[in-house]
Order: structure tokens, then sequence, then C-alpha cells
């Protein structure tokens, strides 16, 4: 179990979201648990829905966030408090690492796919948080608002971008979000999810619903006029070699540009562009 900063007192809020069976018994039955435990219950299954739940009626100084799947390293909170005081910063990613026994060809690359942080250094400035580990000040969650319903897992159904979309809001407010890779906590992946056909649907879904949320931004890192070059690089992509075409790493490449224009033509439609089109086509 992780440590606690001198001066401070923890509350853990264990949110269960609909489970079945319920979580409640098992988690009142722990023995010696450090810290003051709460355990709220929100029915409408998502974990957006779940996260709103534990930001409700919260008094804090500091909300930090994590899975049910992750492993905290005994330093992680002292260190994660230990930078916000000495930085102006609203809110750090920690450093997230994926933990248990992995497949030899399981990469960096692969890493990233399910959470882990890329290497920065620290204090470095981030554009999205990840929340399996994430610390923020509490008044910068206020700012930000709840979290959006529609993004993020909803039961047996995967989502995604719930925890990008909303760091988003929070660099709109101002708030400055940066590094602490000495932070540090541990994604321990199922198994069912350390095999490449996964990891490639992840790629696809991942890269989608990324280049949709772009499309709400600000400063949009794919603007819509690049669908023509997206299309035409993922054409290019699929002119290699057979040997080539076995590659994991060209898989995962593909699957990443399908994403992107699958995500380009929602946001498209979206627009009306191709409604207005379609219209003007039909009057003519």
């Amino acid at each position: 179990m992780f440590k606690i900063p001198p001066g401070y007192e923890v509350t853990v809020r264990v949110v269960d979201n609909a489970s079945e069976p319920p979580v409640r018994p098992s988690i009142e039955g722990l023995v010696d648990f450090p810290h003051h435990l709460e355990i709220l219950e929100e029915s409408s299954p998502g974990k957006s829905h779940a996260l709103n739940r534990g930001l409700l009626n919260l008094e804090a100084d500091y909300v930090a966030f994590s899975d049910d799947d992750m492993e905290f390293d005994p330093q992680w909170l002292v260190a994660a408090i230990n930078h916000m005081t000495n930085c102006d910063c609203g809110g750090i990613q920690g450093r997230i690492d994926i933990g248990g026994n992995l497949p030899h060809w399981f990469d960096q690359v692969c890493k990233e796919l399910l959470g882990a942080t890329t290497n920065l250094p620290e204090g470095a400035a981030v554009r999205g948080l990840h929340g399996g580990n994430m610390i923020l000040q509490h008044r910068a969650t206020l700012a930000a608002g709840p979290f959006r319903a529609d993004l993020g897992p909803r039961g047996a159904k995967s989502g995604y971008s719930e925890d990008i979309e909303w760091s988003s809001r929070l660099l709109m407010n101002g708030v400055r979000l940066c590094y602490c890779p000495a932070a540090i906590n541990y994604h321990i992946v199922e198994a069912s999810r350390l095999k490449k056909a996964y990891l490639i649907r992840r790629q696809f879904d991942y890269a989608r619903t990324e280049t949709m949320l772009d499309g709400e931004a600000t400063m949009p890192r794919w603007p819509v006029h690049s669908l023509y070059r997206e299309i035409k690089q993922f054409v290019g992509a699929l002119l290699v070699s057979r040997k080539s075409r076995l590659s994991f790493h060209y898989q995962l490449e593909v699957s990443r540009r399908a994403g992107r224009i699958v995500g380009l033509l929602i946001r498209l439609w979206a627009q009306g562009i191709f409604r207005t089109s379609a219209r003007q086509a039909w009057r003519q």
C-alpha cells in the first residue's frame, strides 16, 4: 500500500459501478486497511458515470484517480504531492508502466496502447492525462466539470478517451498539466488483452475516437482537409510486399490510419458537409 505524505490524510473512494456481484462485501472484509474508506454506488453503467459519482460532494485539496487494475508504488502519492507542492501546475500525469508476465514481442508501442505513459522528463508539459494515474488540485477538477458519459468503457463495451477529453477542458481553463515520473503505478493487464488481435482492434478504436474528439478542440491536430492525405497514405501503406503485411507493427500502423480516416469521416458528417453536398447534388 502507498505511503501518505506527512501532514496529509487520505480518503479512498471506491465506486461500485453496478458490479455483479457487488464489491461492497469483499471490500468491507478488508482488515488493517490503513486509510479511511468510502464505498459509493453508481447504478448507471459506464466509467464516466462512476468517475462523476466519485467527484460528487468531494472535499479535498487534491484528487487522485486510478483504476481497479492498478498496483501502487509505495512512494506514489508522496512523490506526486512533493511535485505539486514545488510546481505551479494544477495537475500531473504520473508514470504508468505495464506489470505482469508479458509476451516477448510486447514492446513499448504495445505498452502505450494499454495505457503506459511515454517517457518524458520531469515537469514536461502534457496535453492529456491517462485516468489510471492522474493527480489534480481539487479546484481544477471543479473547473473542468463532469466527465462525458458518451465516452469511456460502458459495461462490457469498450470505450476510450473520457480522460483525454476531460483533461482537454482543463487546458482550455488554463490549468497547467505536467509529467511526474517518480509517481509510478503499474497497470496489471489480463491475459486476454495480451494478444495481437486485441491490440490491432484497440489501435483502430483509439485512433477513431481521438480523431473524432480532435474536431471539437480549439487547435485540432488533424484538420478535416487532411482526409484526402490520410486516404492517400492509407492506400500507399497497403501497396507493400506480402512479407511486410505480415509484420505486426505494419498491421498496427494500417489499423491506426484506418481509424483516423473513419474518425475524419464522422467529423465531416457531424459538421453536415456530406449532407450539404448531397442536397446540392439532388437539386442539380
